[in-house]
């Protein structure tokens, strides 16, 4: 866990997290106020206009799916932003600032544990080549994208708790991880590919194993 980590690695860590930030601060700056279109006009007449419990279980979707901890979610930032454009937008480039700093944690771990050289250089290259990506964009620019960026935070989050389980033998990210997993299925469908990515994982630690050993 980040509390694990020796004081120089969390001060780089912690630095590297501000830098992502004030970097996608700079370059969505000019669409900042941007984003307010198609699909959200119809999210804030439900939220303005539903039940707490219709708004939550989506009743009046034809489109039946549980998305019960997004639309939580996105109720309780309304009933705190509003329609405050700043304010979504900062909370957008949070997230994504978020995942790129869990790409970095992951990556770093697994380059360590392979036992590549230069791993803070490389993890950190590639967080910054994901927080820049032009192919990233929509979802930090444009609102109703906010469960992708939910939906990604979920995966690293599982995906940092079970490397953290393999390192440390420790039982409570294997609880973790499943209260992770529980909420993101009712978040977004990405959730169909964590097992495959948690196997995947398993995989590699031990094919690294069997090698070393």
């Amino acid at each position: 866990s980040f509390n694990s980590m020796p004081q120089q690695n969390k001060t780089y860590t912690v630095a590297l997290f501000c830098g992502l930030w004030l970097l996608l601060f700079a370059l969505y700056f000019p669409a900042a106020r941007a984003g307010f279109v198609t699909d959200y006009t119809g999210w804030l007449d439900q939220v303005r206009h539903n039940s707490f419990w219709d708004f939550i279980n989506r009743t009046n979707f034809k489109a039946k799916s549980l998305y019960q901890f997004t639309q939580f979610n996105t109720y309780v930032l309304y009933k705190l932003l509003g329609t405050h454009e700043w304010l979504w937008h900062i909370v957008f480039i949070t997230l994504h600032t978020a995942n790129a700093w869990l790409l970095f944690i992951f990556s770093k771990q697994l380059l360590d544990d392979a036992g590549a050289k230069n791993t803070t250089i490389t993890a950190s290259a590639g967080a910054v080549l994901f927080c820049a990506s032009p192919y990233i964009s929509e979802v930090v620019v444009w609102e109703p994208a906010f469960h992708f960026l939910q939906g990604l935070l979920l995966v690293m989050l599982i995906l940092v708790c079970v490397q953290k389980l393999i390192n440390t033998h420790s039982s409570k990210y294997a609880l973790y991880a499943a209260v992770l997993y529980l909420l993101s299925l009712f978040s977004l469908e990405i959730f169909y590919i964590t097992p495959w990515l948690v196997l995947t994982l398993g995989i590699f630690y031990a094919t690294l194993s069997t090698t070393k050993a």
